[in-house]
């Protein structure tokens, strides 16, 4: 079942959390530069939810590579968040999990 690719950037004052759903792939190109755009501008740290992504490819990975260059360029943190298990294997493959942080709770996404 493909469901409906999206990424939407909310500030609630503290951290500003990207949610990626869906597959994140080449077709989310524009969409990410904007979130990206967004989310940097905002000036909190940033996580980026990854819970209910489906697939994630090289593309995918740029994304959040380019996320997180934004966000170090600023002086944000930016961390992922609840990390699908396929998306887990992607970035362990690509040696990305020492670069890629994950927060592991929601207590402490802003930190």
């Amino acid at each position: 079942m493909h469901r409906t690719t999206s990424i939407t950037v909310q500030d609630d004052g503290t951290v500003t959390t990207v949610r990626l759903s869906g597959e994140i792939d080449v077709t989310t190109r524009d969409a990410g530069r904007r979130a990206v755009a967004a989310a940097a501008a905002g000036g909190l740290p940033v996580v980026l939810d990854l819970r209910e992504v489906e697939f994630i490819d090289s593309s995918g990975v740029a994304f959040l590579l380019q996320c997180h260059r934004a966000c170090t360029s600023a002086g944000l943190d930016c961390r992922l968040r609840d990390v699908p298990r396929q998306a887990e294997v992607v970035l362990t493959v690509l040696g990305l999990r020492d670069v890629l942080p994950v927060v592991r709770d929601h207590a402490s996404a802003g930190r």
